[in-house]
């Protein structure tokens, strides 16, 4: 097991957010932290997008991705404030996680254009 009093345990926060609107406001205000994380973690991005309440904001597939997009935009930009001002002293990382089935992830193309590294993890497949 794990002692829970380690110090990097004690460093870990967790944010639960609801929505991609969650997901925008908590970068729109990332500049204001008074010290920036090393990493930040977001469990399925596309689910935040993909749920009813964004299906019936968004509509259609196409303003889904532009909303897609923008979040991811303002992501890379809230990270690169965070380096900016870090400088050498250290780093903040961004890693998004994305679950689907089947060939690629739908939104792969809009991946490419926003995240640096994209690495497929696929298990065994159950018969």
């Amino acid at each position: 097991g794990v002692e829970p009093s380690l110090s990097v345990l004690q460093r870990i926060q967790i944010k639960y957010i609801e929505d991609d609107e969650g997901i925008r406001k908590y970068f729109a205000a990332f500049h204001l932290l008074d010290d920036f994380p090393a990493a930040v973690i977001v469990d399925d991005f596309t689910g935040f997008f993909s749920e009813r309440s964004c299906q019936l904001r968004y509509g259609n597939t196409r303003a889904r991705d532009l909303a897609l997009v923008r979040i991811l935009a303002l992501c890379q930009n809230a990270i690169s404030h965070a380096n900016a001002k870090l400088g050498t002293i250290g780093s903040c990382n961004l890693l998004l996680s994305d679950v689907h089935q089947g060939d690629n992830p739908r939104s792969l193309f809009i991946y490419k254009r926003w995240i640096g590294s994209i690495y497929t993890i696929q298990g065994k497949l159950c018969m």
